[in-house]
């Protein structure tokens, strides 16, 4: 039985599959579903069983999701309520990043643990725990408010990883008092010390994998570490956990440490270099591979069906995936921005929130231009003038924003930003956590550095923008303008070293776009050219023969003019 992507029961069947036993709760609500009225356990009735699993959500497609935490599924959960939760939770210090998601009034902190007891208040005011015989209401449950959970940009289950519940707040929990002081990090002594000194039924899990994590921190092999901490099973807890458990959890550690050692992306110019390690290729980096090729899709259409069907690897042919960076070049004047419009509308009708920040037009000038690209309204009867017809632009507002509010969509736009580097970096980051899919900057050389030149800037810009796309998991478009000199490496086509600025452009992206204007010529609708993906680091490159619409700007490919069409209006006579 398959789900649709986004699903309840699509999602349910997903965390299942990472060990975590799931159970319907009450549409709407979290109250478990299968009561015993109903012939059911209640939180009881949690599994990892796809079967079963399946079978729920068939007969209630509506269910919210529930996990259960502790034992059941190795997590325990810290529950933070609105500004008082917050405000407890800082006194347990820096935390490290793990799994997290929204509720209706703050957030869910996902960790690895076992032998925790659900708690209330017992870390802080608004600050609970949940951990055996609890559960927590998982993404994309509706609230009963009607908000929706979802996990966090850049704490998604399968991109980040669950990490050890933190020393601090295991010692509260376990009643230690006075061991680390509130605020402050746990010295690196101090989860030997609780080890050494025997730890009982309640905390042994959690003991024992602090412990482990300490020593791989310190560089023992994760052989040596299973050998230690087989030891210390033996003769320091009270009683043994289990010979399998205990090689588990030094497992998933070892396998979390090796993971976090790796950065995975160069940063801005300002961050420090950082230098990934060598590391051998074995059974597990191909398992790893494996289960993230059985994971659905995740990618974002574009408008042009040529363009999607050179997305390959994690874009399965669908379209542009996740921590790609896209850079679209021309030269003045010849689209740049039309082709960002176009990709924002076929972005908002698949249901992706999208952020802008434009360095080059005002707001006002983009919506207009988008209300004809996503309605098919002419643009002459949107704009002020003779033909202005103030119908017709509530009629476009209003088909807008209905299709995005049926698509759970959103827009964010920049007005008339100031240009230096760290405004633009904040707006993108400001737009990524507002849950923007898809982030576009227009345009790169508009980005002032101040004292550097051109080709050191494009390079802080290109670092800054391709680096928050695979930090964050999003798809980034940057913007370039291409030399006046650029020369063409073959008949009528331009060429990536017309980039302006810097080959860093080039180099950083995953894509490059380029615009052709030596093969316009006049159409039906408007003008023909062609679109080169000139660079695709995930499949083949491409010529795409484009079609600009000139009274609604659509851009299409002339074959598939009806196809898109399924989506938009028709242009009004």
């Amino acid at each position: 039985m398959s789900f649709a992507k986004g699903s309840l029961g699509a999602a349910a069947l997903y965390y299942a599959s990472l060990g975590w036993a799931v159970f319907p709760l009450v549409p709407r609500d979290k109250v478990p579903l299968l009561s015993k009225a109903k012939g059911g356990k209640g939180l009881h009735d949690a599994t990892t069983d796809a079967v079963t699993i399946a079978g729920w959500w068939t007969q209630y497609p509506d269910a919210n999701v529930g996990i259960a935490t502790g034992a059941a599924s190795g997590v325990v959960v810290v529950d933070v309520d609105g500004e008082a939760g917050e405000a407890a939770l800082a006194q347990y210090g820096p935390l490290p990043a793990t799994v997290e998601s929204r509720t209706g009034k703050g957030r869910h902190l996902l960790y690895t643990g076992s032998d925790v007891r659900n708690s209330a208040g017992k870390l802080g005011p608004q600050l609970d725990v949940r951990g055996d015989g609890g559960y927590i209401v998982a993404p994309p449950s509706i609230h009963p408010n009607g908000h929706a959970y979802r996990w966090a940009t850049a704490g998604t289950p399968g991109r980040a990883v669950v990490a050890p519940l933190p020393e601090t707040i295991a010692h509260r929990l376990a009643g230690v008092v006075g061991t680390i002081p509130a605020g402050s990090e746990p010295t690196r002594s101090t989860a030997l010390d609780v080890v050494l000194t025997g730890t009982a039924e309640g905390g042994r899990n959690q003991a024992l994998a602090e412990y482990v994590g300490r020593l791989l921190a310190l560089g023992a092999r994760e052989l040596e570490v299973l050998e230690l901490a087989r030891g210390v099973n033996a003769t320091k807890f009270r009683p043994p956990l289990p010979a399998a458990e205990v090689e588990a959890v030094v497992k998933s550690i070892a396998a979390a440490h090796a993971r976090n050692r790796a950065p995975r992306v160069i940063g801005p110019a300002s961050d420090p270099q950082l230098v990934a390690p060598l590391a051998p290729v074995d059974a597990e980096v191909f398992d790893a591979m494996l289960a993230k090729a059985r994971r659905p899709v995740d990618a974002m259409p574009t408008m042009w069906p040529s363009w999607n069907r050179a997305c390959r690897m994690y874009g399965g042919g669908i379209g542009l995936a996740r921590g790609w960076h896209v850079v679209a070049g021309g030269a003045a004047g010849s689209g740049k921005s039309l082709i960002a419009l176009n990709l924002t509308a076929a972005a908002l009708r698949a249901g992706h929130s999208v952020g802008w920040v434009s360095l080059e037009m005002s707001r006002e000038q983009l919506l207009l231009r988008l209300l004809g690209i996503a309605t098919g309204k002419k643009l002459r009867d949107l704009e002020p003038g003779p033909s202005f017809a103030p119908d017709r632009f509530e009629a476009a507002r209003d088909e807008l924003l209905e299709r995005m509010a049926l698509a759970d969509a959103r827009l964010w736009m920049a007005e008339r930003p100031t240009r230096d580097l760290a405004t633009v970096e904040r707006l993108l980051r400001e737009a990524i956590d507002a849950g923007c899919r898809l982030v576009i900057l227009d345009y790169a050389q508009l980005v002032s550095v101040a004292g550097a030149k051109l080709d050191d800037a494009m390079r802080q810009v290109s670092a800054m923008v391709q680096g928050l796309a695979y930090r964050h998991d999003v798809t980034s478009l940057l913007l370039s303008q291409l030399n006046r000199s650029t020369t063409s490496d073959r008949e009528n086509a331009v060429s990536m070293h017309g980039l302006a600025g810097s080959s860093a452009l080039e180099n950083d992206a995953d894509q490059a776009l380029l615009i052709n204007t030596n093969t316009k010529q006049d159409s039906i609708h408007g003008k023909t050219f062609d679109v080169l993906l000139d660079k695709n680091r995930h499949g083949p490159l491409a010529t795409v023969p484009v079609e600009l619409q000139t009274q609604t700007l659509q851009m299409v490919e002339p074959l598939t003019v009806r196809a898109y069409h399924d989506w938009t209006e028709k242009e009004s006579a």
